[in-house]
């Protein structure tokens, strides 16, 4: 039997699209009619009964059909590329998601044909929302449709699997759920909506640039999702020509005009859209991070209520929680909420700005003369604020309290019922409750699963790994001794030789002594109160060897006077004559490495290779702990600077982009 000829719609609609509803709903006037292979009524499949033919294109036919049982499947009848086609859809076919287009089955029919039985969506898809609404959508529509998208293309992700043809054709709904279809197969399909068909990976009007070169990564989807986020919002795509040809130069040439956009919706798909892959968002989870959540409750891929979700990152266990119960569970302090979202907003401006590593440097060494410029002046301030703020935070906190009890036994005594649980770190939050939560409380990017990769390598390559650490430290260490000396020397005096030498000797074992306890907990997650008692301990020692290297090298560190409006006295074993002894190198030390999780420098798992935050807190806690305990200033912010730097270029880091599931290094 022949192959009827594929009737291509003028207006541009995608024929590959499910019908609008059911089997008695009216076909929509507009489309021509199409001959398929098997009509109504026919078997060709045993077990199931053919109703009608719902799409074609390229790669075959797709049939809405009945079971035996009486269960609504499609079927899509594979005619080109068969291959190809199967693998991709054997690697999809125990993949569970609830914003994905279930598939069911492979099946053979008497003539040797190939059949995929998946699941039917009878609700309309995105292109035909999209052309009800040729101005746009409404924002709460487009985020509903667009959480539920990336949803599902999230789950894909995760599970190594890149869909390669998103567009408004491929994506669905049904009973009001969004479900993203066509997925993990080689396509062959419409390569405009304008236009006739090519054989080529993905449609032209949603396909990034990179794909010219053969390059087929994730990356691929986020820029597919920047586009359609725009086309919801504005009614157009963002490059559109007369001919395949113009459509893909602009792809590699043109930018986007986003005038039309309001903020966020223009930063998002301004940096999903970047030519560069590298500069794009490097997973679904950040670019959802940066849009408002749909405020309706619609089960249109939005979350109609407030969930924790339990368990690894594969879990799909959610527990509903009551908004008041979170609200009551989370300590909203404002002063140290409105903080920590100015570091937050800090942080994620230098890890998206990608510049290069000398540049990062140039930036260090001009943050540290800055602090140690102002340290005088800045030191004694941010004591004093820590020691109101203490007060605040101690007094806010009976106060809380007791209302809270008062709450608590009011709610009991009426309804008989406790609050509903929070787990104590929820590991993973949906996007709507994770904006009800203060910045300290979100999950933060470096909380990941352990690395079975890191976990384990054998012994030789850890310690290989270790000794090439550890000279790496050493000339990293001093070369930022020489740094910190110079920019020291701008107000005062240079140091004398043996301080000098002092300082370098004391850096390198510090970064030793963090390098080594770090290289035994790599790719694990350890009690953090007993990695602060293992640091503290090594930190005594490190003070201990800096008064045997002070007392060898006959090294005076002179002395800074008091800035402080009360003082007070420290027990004699601590100075002699104003110099720091044995106590006061102990205490030191001991508490700068008590206090500093220093061993977070070193994982390979941190957000970038040098972090110039770190090294900034680093160094303002170092010259806390020195002014706490009257140790000469600026020597312990000094050796904290560089510690700082050289545990992080010198300790292995995983590139964000080559980290797979569950952080485990993609090959």
């Amino acid at each position: 039997m022949q192959e009827q000829v594929i009737a291509v719609d003028p207006n541009g609609r995608d024929p590959q699209n499910f019908p609008q509803a059911g089997d008695d709903a009216p076909q929509p006037t507009e489309r021509p009619a199409v001959k398929f292979l098997h009509p109504g009524g026919s078997r060709p499949l045993d077990g199931y009964t053919i109703k009608r033919g719902v799409g074609q294109g390229g790669f075959g036919e797709i049939y809405y059909a009945l079971s035996d049982a009486g269960k609504e499947v499609a079927l899509k009848l594979i005619r080109r590329n068969l291959e190809v086609e199967l693998r991709g859809i054997r690697h999809c076919l125990n993949l569970k998601h609830p914003n994905l287009l279930a598939l069911y089955d492979i099946r053979q029919d008497q003539n040797g044909d190939s059949w995929v039985v998946m699941e039917y969506a009878s609700g309309g898809c995105l292109e035909d929302a999209l052309a009800a609404h040729p101005e746009g959508m409404a924002v709460e529509d487009a985020l509903q449709w667009f959480h539920g998208i990336a949803a599902g293309v999230g789950y894909l992700h995760d599970r190594g699997i890149v869909h390669r043809d998103l567009k408004p054709g491929n994506i669905f709904t049904d009973e009001g759920l969004i479900k993203v279809g066509d997925y993990g197969l080689s396509k062959f399909i419409s390569c405009s909506r304008r236009s006739g068909q090519t054989e080529s990976v993905g449609t032209v009007h949603y396909m990034a640039p990179e794909v010219a070169n053969g390059r087929y990564g994730k990356e691929i989807d986020i820029y597919a999702l920047g586009i359609i986020l725009y086309e919801m919002l504005t009614g157009t795509v963002p490059f559109d020509g007369e001919s395949v040809g113009e459509v893909l130069m602009k792809h590699l040439t043109a930018q986007p005009d986003l005038s039309m956009l309001e903020e966020p919706y223009r930063t998002v798909v301004d940096r999903a859209l970047e030519k560069d892959p590298e500069k794009r968002f490097r997973a679904v989870e950040e670019m959802i991070a940066m849009l408002p959540a749909p405020s309706q409750a619609s089960g249109m891929g939005a979350i109609p209520g407030s969930y924790v979700r339990t368990g690894d990152a594969s879990a799909t266990l959610e527990t509903p929680v009551h908004v008041e119960a979170v609200a009551e569970a989370v300590d909203e302090e404002p002063i140290l909420r409105a903080v920590l979202q100015s570091c937050g907003k800090v942080r994620t401006a230098w890890v998206e700005a990608n510049l290069a590593t000398p540049i990062k440097v140039l930036i260090l060494v001009v943050a540290l003369f800055a602090l140690l410029a102002s340290s005088q002046m800045l030191i004694p301030l941010a004591l004093m604020a820590l020691v109101f703020y203490g007060i605040y935070r101690f007094v806010r906190m009976l106060v809380l309290s007791g209302q809270r009890r008062h709450r608590q036994g009011g709610r009991l005594a009426g309804h008989g019922v406790a609050a509903p649980a929070i787990p104590a770190t929820p590991q993973r939050r949906d996007p709507a409750l994770a904006r009800m939560l203060p910045v300290h409380h979100r999950v933060r990017r470096h909380a990941q699963p352990p690395m079975e990769a890191l976990v384990y390598k054998p012994p030789r390559e850890r310690f290989t790994e270790l000794v090439g650490s550890l000279l790496i430290g050493s000339l990293v260490a001093m070369a930022m001794c020489v740094v910190t000396v110079l920019l020291t020397s701008y107000h005062a005096a240079t140091p004398p030789p043996e301080q000098c030498a002092w300082l370098v000797l004391i850096s390198i074992a510090a970064t030793w002594a963090i390098l080594v306890p770090s290289k035994f907990w790599e790719g694990t997650r350890g009690e953090p109160t007993l990695r602060r008692f293992v640091m503290m301990v090594v930190g005594l020692g490190v003070g201990v060897l800096a008064f045997g290297a002070a007392e060898t090298l006959l090294v005076k560190l002179p002395p800074t006077p008091p800035k402080f409006p009360t003082d007070y006295q420290l027990p004699d074993s601590f100075y002699a004559e104003g110099q720091p002894l044995a106590m006061a190198y102990m205490a030191c030390f001991g508490t700068l490495f008590l206090v500093l999780r220093w061993w977070r420098q070193a994982d390979p798992l941190r957000t970038s290779r040098l972090s110039v935050w770190s090294m900034i807190v680093s160094v303002a806690m170092a010259g806390l702990v020195a002014a706490a305990w009257r140790f000469p200033q600026p020597w312990l912010p000094m050796v904290a600077a560089a510690v700082s730097v050289s545990v992080q270029l010198a300790s292995p880091w995983v590139h964000p982009g080559k980290r797979g599931v569950n952080g485990v290094v993609s090959t």
